[in-house]
C-alpha cells in the first residue's frame, strides 16, 4: 500500500505534465512547472506533518521525564556506537601493528642476522687461508663452527615463521644458495686447515666469492619482499584509522546533530504547556474564573492543568461558600454585641471578688514573713549552739589526750622505781657479802663492817620508799585510767550533744526554707491576683471594644458581600487548549 492510499484526505501528487512543444509558449511551460512543484511540496508536508502529529500524540501522553530519557537515551545509543566501532577500529589496527611486528619485522631481524653469520664464516674462513699458525688456524675453525650452529637456529626460526606459499617458496630458494655456498666453503676451510693456503684462497676468491654472492641475493630478495609487506600493512592501517576517524567524525555529527533536535523539541514540549498555564493562573489572579480549562496531555504539564482546573472550581465553591456566609457573619455579630454586655455585667462582679481576695492574701504574706523572721533567729541560735558544742568536744579530746599523757608518763615514773628497787636490792647484797668478808677479816674488816652494815641500812631504807612510791604511784594510774575512763565517756556524750544540736540547726533551717519558699510562693499569688485583676479590667475594656468590634464586622460582612460579588462563576465559551 502506498502513503497516497494509506493517508485519507491527504494530498497526491498530480503526474508529471506532459509539455507540448508546438502549442505552449515558454511562460506557459514556466507556470504549469511551478504549480506541479508545488503540489508535490504540499502533498509531501500534508504526509509529513500527519506523520508527526501521529508522533506528537504518541509522545504527547509521556512524562517529561520519559521524553527526557528517551532523547537521552538516543544520545547514550549513539554514543555507544561511536565508541564501539571506535573500539573495532583499534581492535583492527591493532592487529595489523601486531602482525607487523610479530610476523614481518622479526623475519627482517633473523634474515639480517643470517647474513651477518655468514660475513662472519667468510671472514673466519679468510684468516683461516691466510695464517700459517696451525693454532690460529684452529680458533678461527672453531668460531666458523659456532656461527654456523648460531646460522642453522635462526634458519629452523625463519622456517617456523615462515608460512605463506610465497615465502616457503623463497625461503626453499634460500636453502638451496646455502647449501651450495656451504659445501664451498668448507671445501675452502679444509684445504686451509691443510696448510694450502694458496688454493684455498683461489677457491675463496673465485666460486665461494660467486655463491655467497647468489646466496645474499636470495636472501636480500626475501628481505624485500617482507618489507614490501609490512609497507603494505602500513598503508592498510593508515586507511582503516583515516576510515574510522571519517565514520567517527559522522557519528558525531549525528549525535550533535540528534542532540539539538532532541532539545529542542523537549524545550518546546515543556514551555508551550506553561506558557498556557501561566495565562490560567494570569486570569484567576484577575478574578475570572469562568475560564474553561480542560489539558490535553497526560505528562507533568498535564497533570498541572488538571491541579489548576481542580484549584478553579475550588475556588468557584469556596467563593460561593463565602457569599452565602456573609449574611450568616452580619447576624452573628448582632448576637455577639449582646452577649457582650451580659459579660460585662459578669466582668464586674469579678472584679470585686478579687479585690477581696487581694486584701485577704495581704494579711497572710505578713503573717508568714513574721514567722519567717522567727525562723531565722531560731536558726541563729541553733548554729551558735551547734558551734559551742563543737568547741566542748574538741576540748574534751584534749582532755583525753592529755590523759593519755599522764598515763604514759605515770608508766614511766612506774618503771624507774622499779629500777631504784632492783638497784636497793642489789646494794644490799653487796652489803651483805661485805659484811660477810669483814668477819672473816676479823679485827682487821671490823670499820669496814660498819661501813657495810651503814650501806645495808641505807639499801633497806631505799627499797622500802621505792616501794611506797611505787604503791603510790600504781594507786595515782588507776585513778588515771578512772579518769580516762570518764573523760572519754564525756567525750562521746559531747559528740552526741553535738549530732543532736545539728540536726536541729538542719531542721530549723528546712523550716526557714520551708518559710522563705511559702513566702515567696504568696508573694505569686499576690503578684497572681493582681495581674488576675488588672486582666479582668482589660476584659471590661475589651468587652466594651468587642461591642464596637462586632458593628464593624458586620460593616466589613457586607464589604464582603461586595468583594465576592467582583468574581465571575458563570462559565463561558472560552476554552485553553494545551498543547
Amino acid at each position: 500500500m502506498t502513503m497516497s492510499a494509506a493517508l485519507p484526505g491527504a494530498f497526491r501528487p498530480s503526474p508529471r505534465p506532459r509539455i507540448a512543444k508546438t502549442c505552449r509558449s515558454p511562460h506557459t511551460v514556466l507556470a504549469h512547472a511551478r504549480r506541479s512543484v508545488l503540489r508535490q511540496r504540499r502533498w509531501k508536508s500534508n504526509v509529513f506533518g500527519f506523520n508527526r502529529e501521529i508522533h506528537m500524540k504518541l509522545l504527547k501522553n509521556r512524562s517529561i521525564a520519559t521524553r527526557m530519557r528517551l532523547g537521552f537515551g538516543l544520545l547514550i545509543l549513539v554514543s555507544i556506537a561511536v565508541a564501539l566501532f571506535g573500539r573495532l577500529a583499534l581492535e583492527q589496527v591493532g592487529g595489523q601493528v601486531r602482525a607487523l611486528t610479530e610476523h614481518n619485522l622479526v623475519v627482517v631481524t633473523v634474515l639480517s642476522n643470517i647474513k651477518d653469520n655468514v660475513n662472519l664464516t667468510a671472514r673466519a674462513a679468510r684468516n683461516i687461508a691466510l695464517q700459517t699458525d696451525p693454532q690460529g688456524k684452529l680458533v678461527e675453525k672453531n668460531v666458523i663452527d659456532g656461527n654456523r650452529a648460531s646460522t642453522r637456529a635462526l634458519l629452523k626460526q625463519l622456517e617456523d615463521l615462515l608460512t605463506l606459499p610465497e615465502e616457503q617458496a623463497k625461503f626453499k630458494e634460500v636453502s638451496i644458495k646455502r647449501l651450495a655456498y656451504a659445501a664451498k666453503l668448507d671445501q675452502s676451510v679444509k684445504l686451509g686447515l691443510e696448510g694450502n693456503n694458496e688454493a684455498a684462497r683461489d677457491l675463496l676468491v673465485g666460486e665461494v666469492t660467486q655463491l655467497q654472492k647468489s646466496y645474499f641475493t636470495e636472501l636480500d630478495d626475501l628481505i624485500a619482499w617482507q618489507r614490501e609487506r609490512m609497507e603494505t600493512a602500513r598503508k592498510t592501517t593508515d586507511g582503516t584509522v583515516r576510515q574510522a576517524g571519517y565514520a567517527m567524525l559522522a557519528l558525531l555529527g549525528v549525535a550533535m546533530v540528534s542532540g539539538g533536535l532532541i532539545a529542542n523539541w523537549t524545550a518546546r514540549s515543556v514551555t508551550r504547556p506553561l506558557l498556557a498555564a501561566v495565562h490560567v493562573t494570569q486570569r484567576i489572579a484577575e478574578g475570572d474564573l469562568s475560564t474553561h480549562v480542560e489539558p490535553e496531555a497526560k505528562d507533568e504539564v498535564g497533570r498541572l492543568m488538571d491541579s489548576l482546573k481542580q484549584m478553579q472550581e475550588s475556588l468557584r465553591n469556596l467563593v460561593g461558600m463565602v457569599r452565602s456566609s456573609s449574611d450568616a457573619v452580619a447576624l452573628g455579630a448582632s448576637e455577639i454585641a449582646a452577649s457582650n454586655s451580659d459579660m460585662s455585667h459578669r466582668t464586674e462582679q469579678q472584679a470585686a471578688s478579687l479585690e477581696e481576695t487581694a486584701a485577704a492574701m495581704e494579711q497572710i504574706s505578713t503573717m508568714v514573713r513574721s514567722s519567717e523572721t522567727l525562723a531565722q533567729e531560731a536558726n541563729d541560735c541553733a548554729n551558735a549552739a551547734n558551734g559551742a558544742a563543737q568547741r566542748g568536744g574538741d576540748v574534751v579530746s584534749q582532755v583525753v589526750s592529755t590523759m593519755s599523757q599522764i598515763n604514759v608518763a605515770s608508766q614511766r615514773i612506774s618503771d624507774i622505781v622499779s629500777v631504784i628497787d632492783g638497784i636497793a636490792f642489789q646494794t644490799n647484797i653487796l652489803a651483805l657479802n661485805a659484811a660477810v668478808e669483814a668477819a672473816r677479816a676479823g679485827e682487821q674488816g671490823r670499820g669496814f663492817a660498819v661501813v657495810a652494815s651503814e650501806v645495808r641500812s641505807l639499801a633497806q631504807r631505799s627499797a622500802t620508799a621505792a616501794r611506797e612510791i611505787k604503791t603510790l604511784i600504781s594507786s595515782n594510774v588507776e585513778k588515771v585510767d578512772a579518769g580516762s575512763r570518764l573523760v572519754e565517756t564525756a567525750g562521746t556524750s559531747m559528740v552526741d550533744i553535738r549530732d543532736q544540736v545539728g540536726r536541729v540547726v538542719t531542721l530549723i533551717a528546712e523550716l526557714g526554707a520551708m518559710s522563705s519558699s511559702q513566702s515567696k510562693d504568696i508573694v505569686q499569688v499576690n503578684q497572681s491576683v493582681a495581674d488576675l485583676d488588672q486582666a479582668t479590667q482589660q476584659n471590661s475594656a475589651m468587652v466594651e471594644e468587642s461591642a464596637a468590634a462586632a458593628d464593624s464586622l458586620s460593616q466589613q460582612a457586607r464589604l464582603l458581600v461586595d468583594a465576592i460579588s467582583a468574581f465571575r462563576l458563570q462559565p463561558s465559551e472560552r476554552t485553553l487548549a494545551v498543547v
